[in-house]
C-alpha cells in the first residue's frame, strides 16, 4: 500500500520513469563522495542516489510512513543510513563526528 501524501509537509509522488532514470545519473560524485537526500517520499530516486554514490547515502525523512517504503527500495544495497528527523536537525559534521 503506498503511503497517503500529506500536505504540512508539501508532499508530491514523482511518477515520470524517464524524469526518475535520468535523475541520479546526473549527480555525478566524485569518487568516494557521500551523498544526503533530503525528504525521500516513497524512495522512488534513492537506489539510484545510492548506486551513484560509493561513499554512501544518508537520507533524511521527517514522516515515519514514508521510511519503510525507502529502505525497501534500496533492497540488498549497502551503504544506506536512514534519519528519521526534521532536515533541520540533521548535521553532517555531527554525522561524521559520531563515527557512523
Amino acid at each position: 500500500m503506498t503511503p497517503l501524501l500529506r500536505k504540512r509537509f508539501d508532499q508530491n509522488r514523482l511518477q515520470n520513469n524517464s524524469v526518475i532514470r535520468r535523475n541520479p545519473a546526473t549527480v555525478q560524485p566524485v569518487s568516494g563522495e557521500h551523498l544526503l537526500e533530503i525528504g525521500s517520499g516513497c524512495g522512488t530516486l534513492t537506489a539510484g542516489l545510492l548506486l551513484t554514490a560509493a561513499g554512501g547515502l544518508d537520507l533524511v525523512e521527517l514522516d515515519p510512513p514514508l521510511i519503510e517504503p525507502s529502505a525497501r527500495a534500496c533492497g540488498r544495497l549497502t551503504g544506506l543510513i536512514i534519519h528519521s528527523i526534521d532536515s533541520t536537525g540533521y548535521s553532517a559534521v555531527n554525522r561524521r563526528h559520531r563515527g557512523r
